[in-house]
Protein backbone atom coordinates (compact mmCIF):
# COMPACT_ATOMS: atom_id res chain seq x y z
CA UNK A 1 0.00 0.00 0.00
CA UNK A 2 1.06 3.20 -0.49
CA UNK A 3 -0.33 6.93 -0.75
CA UNK A 4 -0.65 8.50 -4.08
CA UNK A 5 -1.78 12.14 -3.60
CA UNK A 6 -2.28 13.89 -0.29
CA UNK A 7 -4.40 16.62 0.08
CA UNK A 8 -4.48 18.73 3.38
CA UNK A 9 -6.26 22.16 4.66
CA UNK A 10 -6.12 24.17 7.20
CA UNK A 11 -8.31 27.30 8.37
CA UNK A 12 -8.02 29.84 11.61
CA UNK A 13 -10.75 29.91 14.31
CA UNK A 14 -12.78 32.66 12.17
CA UNK A 15 -13.07 29.90 9.52
CA UNK A 16 -10.46 31.61 6.79
CA UNK A 17 -8.50 29.33 5.15
CA UNK A 18 -4.78 29.59 5.94
CA UNK A 19 -3.32 26.62 4.24
CA UNK A 20 -4.57 23.80 1.83
CA UNK A 21 -2.28 21.72 -0.64
CA UNK A 22 -2.61 18.87 -2.66
CA UNK A 23 0.50 16.53 -3.52
CA UNK A 24 0.00 14.27 -6.58
CA UNK A 25 2.96 11.92 -6.53
CA UNK A 26 1.27 10.55 -9.77
CA UNK A 27 2.09 13.36 -11.61
CA UNK A 28 4.80 14.56 -9.25
CA UNK A 29 3.18 18.00 -8.73
CA UNK A 30 2.32 20.32 -5.69
CA UNK A 31 -0.69 22.91 -5.93
CA UNK A 32 -0.37 25.12 -2.85
CA UNK A 33 -2.59 28.08 -1.50
CA UNK A 34 -1.35 30.32 1.56
CA UNK A 35 -3.23 33.36 2.97
CA UNK A 36 -1.73 35.72 5.41
CA UNK A 37 -2.40 39.20 6.39
CA UNK A 38 -0.50 40.58 3.38
CA UNK A 39 -2.82 38.75 1.17
CA UNK A 40 -1.01 35.37 0.47
CA UNK A 41 -0.65 33.21 -2.99
CA UNK A 42 -1.57 30.60 -4.66
CA UNK A 43 0.71 28.40 -7.11
CA UNK A 44 -0.35 25.30 -9.06
CA UNK A 45 1.23 23.15 -10.96
CA UNK A 46 4.93 22.65 -9.20
CA UNK A 47 7.12 20.85 -10.75
CA UNK A 48 8.71 18.07 -8.32
CA UNK A 49 12.03 17.24 -8.59
CA UNK A 50 13.50 13.41 -7.83
CA UNK A 51 14.81 14.68 -3.89
CA UNK A 52 11.87 16.66 -3.35
CA UNK A 53 9.61 13.34 -4.30
CA UNK A 54 11.62 10.88 -2.54
CA UNK A 55 11.74 12.96 0.43
CA UNK A 56 7.61 13.89 0.62
CA UNK A 57 7.23 9.86 0.31
CA UNK A 58 9.98 9.23 3.42
CA UNK A 59 7.99 11.81 5.58
CA UNK A 60 4.34 10.57 3.95
CA UNK A 61 5.04 6.73 4.56
CA UNK A 62 2.03 4.50 5.61
CA UNK A 63 4.42 3.07 8.14
CA UNK A 64 4.39 6.55 9.61
CA UNK A 65 0.94 7.74 9.69
CA UNK A 66 -1.08 4.10 10.26
CA UNK A 67 0.02 4.54 13.61
CA UNK A 68 -2.42 7.75 13.87
CA UNK A 69 -5.72 5.63 12.78
CA UNK A 70 -8.54 6.02 14.77
CA UNK A 71 -7.58 9.57 16.12
CA UNK A 72 -4.87 8.15 18.09
CA UNK A 73 -2.14 10.92 17.38
CA UNK A 74 -4.65 12.48 19.96
CA UNK A 75 -2.95 9.89 22.75
CA UNK A 76 0.36 10.45 21.96
CA UNK A 77 2.33 12.71 24.86
CA UNK A 78 3.87 14.58 21.68
CA UNK A 79 0.33 16.75 21.00
CA UNK A 80 -0.29 19.66 22.85
CA UNK A 81 -3.55 21.92 24.14
CA UNK A 82 -3.86 25.18 22.08
CA UNK A 83 -5.53 28.16 23.16
CA UNK A 84 -6.01 29.88 19.78
CA UNK A 85 -5.52 26.97 17.38
CA UNK A 86 -5.88 25.74 13.65
CA UNK A 87 -8.80 23.82 12.37
CA UNK A 88 -6.97 21.10 9.64
CA UNK A 89 -7.54 18.34 8.13
CA UNK A 90 -5.82 15.96 6.05
CA UNK A 91 -6.41 13.20 3.39
CA UNK A 92 -4.34 10.44 2.07
CA UNK A 93 -5.49 8.35 -1.05
CA UNK A 94 -4.64 5.63 -2.73
CA UNK A 95 -3.71 4.94 -6.47
CA UNK A 96 -7.82 3.76 -6.42
CA UNK A 97 -8.57 7.18 -5.35
CA UNK A 98 -9.68 6.12 -2.09
CA UNK A 99 -9.04 7.42 0.91
CA UNK A 100 -6.61 5.34 2.97
CA UNK A 101 -6.52 7.59 5.84
CA UNK A 102 -8.15 11.00 6.84
CA UNK A 103 -7.38 13.07 9.91
CA UNK A 104 -8.69 16.17 11.29
CA UNK A 105 -9.04 18.51 14.23
CA UNK A 106 -11.68 20.83 14.22
CA UNK A 107 -11.67 21.41 17.70
CA UNK A 108 -8.56 23.20 17.55
CA UNK A 109 -7.69 21.40 21.50
CA UNK A 110 -4.36 19.51 19.56
CA UNK A 111 -1.58 20.05 17.94
CA UNK A 112 -1.20 18.14 15.00
CA UNK A 113 1.10 15.11 15.23
CA UNK A 114 4.94 15.93 14.37
CA UNK A 115 4.80 13.85 10.91
CA UNK A 116 2.29 15.57 10.09
CA UNK A 117 3.53 18.83 10.61
CA UNK A 118 6.87 17.88 8.95
CA UNK A 119 5.03 17.10 5.99
CA UNK A 120 2.95 20.32 6.10
CA UNK A 121 5.67 22.44 6.35
CA UNK A 122 7.78 20.62 3.78
CA UNK A 123 5.00 21.30 1.48
CA UNK A 124 5.11 24.66 2.21
CA UNK A 125 9.04 25.51 1.77
CA UNK A 126 8.65 23.62 -1.65
CA UNK A 127 6.02 26.23 -2.84
CA UNK A 128 7.32 29.25 -1.03
CA UNK A 129 8.38 32.57 -2.97
CA UNK A 130 11.92 32.93 -1.94
CA UNK A 131 11.54 30.25 0.34
CA UNK A 132 11.46 32.28 3.10
CA UNK A 133 11.16 31.20 6.53
CA UNK A 134 7.36 30.51 7.64
CA UNK A 135 5.68 27.62 9.47
CA UNK A 136 2.23 26.69 9.66
CA UNK A 137 2.43 24.53 12.74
Amino acid sequence: MAYTTIIFEAIDAWFFDVCSFKIDLISEELSLIYRNSFGGYTINGIRLNRNQIKRIKKLSSPNIFEEFRDEKWKESKKTAYLLDGIHWNVQFTSDNGLPILTMKNYSCNYLPPPALADLVNYAIEIGKPQNKNFRLF
